[in-house]
């Protein structure tokens, strides 16, 4: 609770959320990375009923689309350039902001919000399904393909615009290597320099230009294997959740898959082992692919346990406290923090009704308190 007020102290000091905070006076200064990540902190900290200021809170989050330039331009061209990827981090914290004004009852702002966070399909590029990608967007640490994929608020619209989920299907799979030689991997080299040899900056360059994923060496995929969920393929969530554990994590010093910056990259691992992922700013967990047969997860006064039942690297079936959750491999958060069993039977070969229902997509429509409250 004093982080979550700390972020709020700091909006009504600088006029704004910071992306990044260390301590000084520059609070600008990770501005170009991303937008709008605190709006997300908050709306998870609803969800789990955290007991803030909400109304004050509504009020500072609102103020980002109105006062900073990448929220003006979000609200009045729909598009924000040339950080394309900003357009996506604002409609995520249009959601969050809109579920804060659904809690606190300001129908207005919810009503605006919600429309704002469908800007985010103004992003892409109804042809190729892809980001729009030419001179005029700069991407951080990552590509217009990386940044593709990730989880928005609306991921039923997102996905209707390949006309297909197998389309989707088969773009992801191609990100993730689907049907392509194996990576040839940079080796660990024994000397340090700046000048690394030539048949190092040509893979590292080769790999840059296959647009395929980074193998969680950096945020801008960290989410993307589960987005395969919303397209009806726990299958795959498993299987690629399963080699990046495998493949990109070791025990030792040196083994993260790339810079784990504020945690990222071990909270990754430890999520994806213990079987759930929270879907930042949404009140929702995706079941992925548990390494353990028995975990618990002590949330508040309540304990959630989930035990893997069976042989086998897919997932079956899942129930939770004795009840089927009927082919959906997600979870509200409010049904993970009552607590109890999610016990998930696992079998040898993928199951066609598992993951079938998938997760919830927001629309303007939606009455979202319904779902979580």
């Amino acid at each position: 609770v004093r982080l979550l007020n700390g972020l709020l102290n700091l909006a009504r000091r600088f006029g704004d959320f910071p992306t990044g905070y260390t301590m000084d006076l520059d609070v600008a200064r990770f501005d170009g990375q991303a937008r709008g990540l605190a709006h997300h902190t908050l709306a998870d900290a609803l969800y789990r009923s955290y007991d803030l200021n909400w109304t004050a809170a509504a009020a500072l989050m609102a103020r980002t689309f109105a006062t900073t330039p990448d929220g003006q331009d979000f609200v009045a061209k729909g598009i924000v350039a040339p950080r394309l990827t900003h357009t996506l981090d604002l409609a995520g914290a249009a959601l969050a902001t809109a579920e804060v004004a659904k809690h606190v009852a300001n129908s207005s702002l919810e009503v605006r919000m919600r429309s704002l966070a469908t800007n985010a399909m103004n992003a892409f590029n109804r042809t190729t399904c892809l980001l729009k990608n030419s001179s005029d967007f700069q991407f951080y640490e990552g590509t217009y393909v990386n940044y593709g994929f990730r989880p928005l608020p609306d991921m039923a619209s997102r996905i209707g615009l390949c006309n297909s989920s197998e389309h989707f299907v088969s773009l992801m799979d191609s990100f993730f290597g689907y049907n392509r030689e194996p990576a040839v991997q940079i080796p660990i080299l024994p000397w340090q320099s700046d000048h690394p040899p030539d048949f190092v900056r040509d893979l590292d360059r080769r790999g840059a230009d296959s647009h395929t994923f980074e193998g969680l060496c950096n945020e801008p995929d960290m989410e993307t294997p589960y987005v395969y969920a919303y397209a009806g393929r726990a299958d795959r969530v498993q299987e690629v959740v399963r080699a990046v554990k495998t493949y990109s994590y070791a025990p030792g010093r040196g083994g993260l898959a790339g810079n784990d910056d504020s945690g990222g990259e071990a909270a990754w691992y430890v999520w994806s082992s213990v079987g759930i992922f929270p879907v930042a700013g949404q009140p929702v967990y995706i079941i992925g692919s548990p390494s353990f047969s028995s975990v618990s997860i002590h949330l508040g006064s309540s304990v959630l346990r989930i035990l893997r039942e069976g042989s086998g690297a897919y997932i079956q079936e899942g129930r939770l406290n004795h009840e089927s959750l009927g082919g959906r491999a997600w979870l509200w958060v409010h049904e993970a923090h009552a607590g109890g069993e999610l016990v998930l039977t696992m079998g040898a070969s993928p199951s066609d009704s598992w993951g079938a229902v998938p997760p919830p997509s927001f629309r303007p429509s939606h009455e979202s308190s319904r779902f979580w409250v």
